[in-house]
């Protein structure tokens, strides 16, 4: 198994090159790391923030969007197969929601379906290696996958056509067939021990390039019923990749010092180059900055493209910052602006929860706050990183009637049918406050016609 170096430290020293070694993701533990440049860190992400003018998009975390993904994932028929993958799709409903805000329902439905099965497969590649490395063989010759989900997912990823113009769809598809690929390798690299050469220069951006998703997330910004032609946004295209990938590189290089990593971007040209890693991580950052405006600037000629372009920027910013994955601290959050979701007494209810049923719910919830059902259905956001890489499939179940000598719910039960109710609220009360003047005139009328009528009559 692979082992991570104590002597490649963030400055880049390697005291023994043969020794150099990355980490599984599956293995990362959070504690490889003394974390000596966590400031620095922090300090370069919050300026590439402040850089790109972050302002915190809305985050709505619509329950119909997870539920509508559940129940797709459920009606796949694969049973416990499933269940790994259903730990992710909290990770892919927030993905399809800050990235694409403007994007149709049924089309974020795909876009975090998508998303969770790659961040399922990124947690598991090392275990479903076989069936991973066989998959694009397998797709292109229509023949069933090795692995239930990965044979659902094959099929599933196809609907993407419904919505992009045949090219972009046809990108989107290899990117992830690509991200499998590379997963492949990198696995198999890093618990073969390959020693890095310093001669391989480019090595570092071929392997990020492989794994880092981008073409599926840069063209997903483009559904064909908004953006009908290609040919409008694609030249912004080679910009928006080199800013998916490198974003991430910023914002999760402080998760990634944590475990201990040393196969990410910055510590791998930190050794073929000579340099420090956190001077890496400056150039990244600086580079960053430089190809979302260069993109943007380009895109000046197709507003609504420009727009698209504009709300994925702010929205995969969000993403990284409120996903627990990255670790990143709340009092960083709150420096560049960023609401800190603090969900411990707002979790999400299970799908389909009767309404007599709250208070039972809540009261499990509060209960165990570490039981497989408080795990299974928490919001990303307050989940611990173990949780996200490590914990045990989970499956839900069903919510039994509470018993009648139960006790009635309590202010947290209307709390939480707050929190439900709060978007159809914000939604409709305009609607019905506007509609409230003119009844209250129509009533006065109608009680004055009919005083004058009775008065009338009894003339």
């Amino acid at each position: 198994m692979a082992k991570v170096v104590d002597e490649f430290n963030l400055n880049g020293t390697l005291t023994e090159e043969h020794n150099y070694r990355g980490i599984l993701p599956s293995k990362a533990t959070g504690t490889a790391s003394k974390m000596n440049h966590a400031e620095q860190i922090l300090n370069i992400a919050t300026n590439f923030a402040r850089a790109l003018d972050y302002h915190p998009p809305d985050f709505p975390r619509d329950p119909a969007l997870r539920k509508a993904v559940k129940d797709e994932l459920n009606s796949w028929n694969i049973g416990l197969a499933a269940d790994g993958f259903m730990k992710c799709v909290d990770v892919g409903c927030a993905a399809a929601e800050l990235f694409y805000p403007a994007h149709e329902f049924d089309l974020k439905i795909i876009i975090a379906i998508c998303t969770a099965g790659m961040k399922w497969m990124d947690n598991v590649a090392d275990d479903i290696l076989e069936p991973l490395t066989a998959f694009q063989g397998r797709f292109h010759a229509r023949k069933p996958q090795l692995h239930p989900v990965l044979d659902c997912y094959a099929h599933f990823m196809l609907r993407l056509y419904d919505h992009y113009e045949p090219f972009v769809a046809d990108a989107m598809v290899m990117s992830s067939v690509t991200f499998m690929a590379g997963s492949c390798l990198e696995v198999r690299s890093l618990s073969k021990g390959i020693p890095q050469s310093k001669d391989a220069k480019l090595w570092p951006y071929f392997v990020r390039n492989l794994s880092g998703i981008s073409g599926f997330y840069a063209y997903a910004c483009f559904p064909k019923k908004d953006h009908p032609d290609v040919v409008d946004y694609v030249q912004a295209i080679p910009e928006i990749l080199v800013f998916t990938n490198f974003l991430n590189d910023v914002l999760s290089f402080y998760k990634e010092e944590m475990d201990g990593e040393k196969h990410n971007y910055c510590q791998m040209m930190g050794f073929v180059t000579g340099e420090p890693a956190i001077k890496i991580l400056q150039d990244v950052s600086d580079e960053t900055v430089a190809v979302a405006k260069r993109a943007y600037k380009i895109l000046e000629t197709c507003p609504a493209a420009q727009k698209a372009f504009k709300e994925y920027e702010q929205g995969y910013i969000r993403f990284h910052v409120d996903v627990a994955h990255y670790r990143l601290p709340n009092a960083w959050k709150e420096e560049i602006g960023n609401p800190i979701l603090d969900l411990s007494e707002n979790k999400a209810l299970p799908d389909n929860i009767p309404w007599a049923e709250l208070s039972k719910s809540i009261q499990n919830q509060h209960a165990s706050p570490s039981s497989p059902k408080d795990s299974e259905t928490s919001t990303i956001v307050d989940q611990p990183p173990s949780t996200i890489l490590n914990s045990a499939p989970v499956r839900s179940e069903p919510v039994a009637d509470p018993a009648p000598s139960q006790p009635q719910p309590d202010f947290q039960v209307s709390a939480v049918i707050m929190d439900v109710l709060r978007p159809h609220i914000q939604t409709h009360l305009p609607k019905i406050v506007g509609l409230t003047f003119p009844v209250i005139l129509y009533l006065i009328a109608m009680r004055s016609f009919l005083f004058v009528l009775a008065v009338l009559t009894r003339l």
